[in-house]
């Protein structure tokens, strides 16, 4: 049988992620995902891509008054608490092309992460209207919204899949007389991780059922250089993106997991069963 393993949000894009047993899924994401991110002073958005010290930071809900809370792995800066902005302006930005838009934490927050990487002009943004942002229609359907993800509101990836891939990187490391590269499921910031099934069987569903919920699987993740950072270490390698090249592209993207839109609101369980809609 596969079941949902993990569980996971991230309410600071580019941040870690936060792992639950349960969550609830909402028209747009699991509850509290990327509700936060930073923005440059144009509107670009700030990632874990050009900025990879993100990645080591640990970003919470705090569920008593919704505030943000921020920490570095290793401690190497103060814990930063953020409330959620009730007033104040808002800031326009962009996420892969699609309009965004956020109201702007206090001052401090923004300076705090200005410290953190070293950078002038960031704003701390929360997305206080998730029906705002409309998710990219060739993959989905009329009123489908996003918040501040990359495009989708879920992220499945599976464990089978994982063990494969990396099998194909120890055979492309090997043959190359490389060191091999260990990959862990924290590279992909998966919102649901599953366990059974043959390897990359996820590719090929069109819709899902995961415990009481269904989802549509939308689009194949296209993977980036973000997966080649080591969490921990922050080290990086050509790996997982040139053996996905060489192994695992469709239709001009390097694929690992499926990206999903709920069809309704509930809850996921770890343990839940999954099972393909024909």
């Amino acid at each position: 049988m596969t079941h949902v393993t993990d569980l996971a949000y991230y309410p600071l894009k580019s941040a870690g992620g936060v792992p639950v047993r349960e969550a609830v899924v909402e028209h747009w994401s699991i509850r509290h995902d990327r509700r936060w991110m930073l923005l440059e002073d144009d509107g670009r958005m700030v990632s874990a891509r050009e900025a990879p010290t993100l990645l080591l930071l640990r970003a919470e809900h705090r569920a008593h008054d919704g505030a943000l809370l921020v920490r570095h792995t290793a401690g190497a800066v103060p814990p930063l608490a953020v409330p959620v902005p009730d007033q104040g302006e808002h800031r326009d930005g962009v996420v892969w092309g699609a309009a965004v838009r956020g109201r702007e934490a206090a001052r401090e927050a923004s300076a705090w992460f200005e410290d953190y990487l070293g950078r002038t002009g960031l704003h701390l943004v929360w997305c206080d209207d998730p029906t705002y942002r409309l998710v990219d229609q060739q993959y989905a359907e009329p009123g489908d919204t996003v918040t501040f993800s990359d495009g989708f509101p879920l992220l499945l990836t599976s464990t089978p899949s994982l063990r494969r891939l990396q099998e194909w990187v120890d055979e492309s490391t090997d043959r190359r007389g490389e060191a091999r590269v260990q990959l862990t499921m924290d590279r992909f910031r998966p919102s649901v991780v599953v366990d059974g099934g043959e390897p990359l069987a996820e590719q090929g569903w069109e819709r899902v059922r995961i415990g009481e919920m269904t989802f549509r699987m939308s689009k194949h993740c296209g993977r980036c250089v973000m997966t080649t950072y080591d969490t921990t270490s922050l080290g990086r390698t050509k790996e997982p993106l040139q053996t996905l090249a060489e192994r695992n592209a469709i239709d001009g993207r390097l694929v690992f997991g499926v990206n999903l839109v709920p069809e309704g609101t509930g809850t996921l369980r770890v343990g839940d069963e999954v099972t393909p809609i024909p």
